[in-house]
């Protein structure tokens, strides 16, 4: 059982991390959802032009939420957590933090046209290589699929957990 007195994440990590959650689960899933599924080009269009605004503005976000995580560092860790899951723990965000900055990073890179930000700001266009294009969308659509065990892993990392009685869910909320 994790002690009373293990810290939480401050106020500013907890939110950073909750808005990340969102904007990622939302674009991995409707992602995977119009890019799998037989949705109406319609729908399809207006979901993957929303994805495209919401991730590239989430960029600078993301951005950020590393700026702070180096800046404020990690609360000690539970006393319920061994020397070796909270070493596998930290490995394991580092690792997720790069996935993401590779989805992100593929995906504005892989656009076959400029990005319009919920069509009210336009950036250009930052690649227009045909092989290079292809090189950024093969690029996203692995690090997306990697993302998405990451999430997977994350998630039952977590059940693990609280199930087991560490209590660890309660450091983020």
């Amino acid at each position: 059982m994790m002690k009373a007195t293990a810290e939480k994440y401050d106020r500013t990590a907890r939110v950073l991390h909750w808005v990340s959650a969102v904007v990622i689960l939302w674009a991995s899933i409707s992602g995977f959802v119009i890019t799998t599924q037989n949705v109406e080009p319609g729908v399809r269009n207006q979901i993957a032009s929303f994805n495209v605004s919401i991730t590239t503005l989430f960029i600078p976000f993301f951005f950020f939420r590393i700026w702070h995580r180096l800046q404020r560092g990690t609360p000690a860790r539970p006393a319920s957590l061994s020397n070796r899951e909270a070493l596998l723990a930290g490995a394991m965000h580092l690792f997720f933090y790069a996935v993401i900055a590779a989805v992100l990073i593929s995906g504005v890179l892989m656009m076959p046209h400029d990005i319009r930000l919920f069509e009210v700001v336009q950036l250009p266009q930052l690649v227009t290589d045909a092989s290079a294009l292809h090189l950024f969308r093969n690029s996203h659509t692995v690090a997306t699929a990697t993302l998405g065990a990451c999430i997977a892993l994350h998630l039952a990392a977590l059940a693990k957990h609280e199930l087991s009685g560490k209590r660890i869910l309660s450091r983020m909320i």
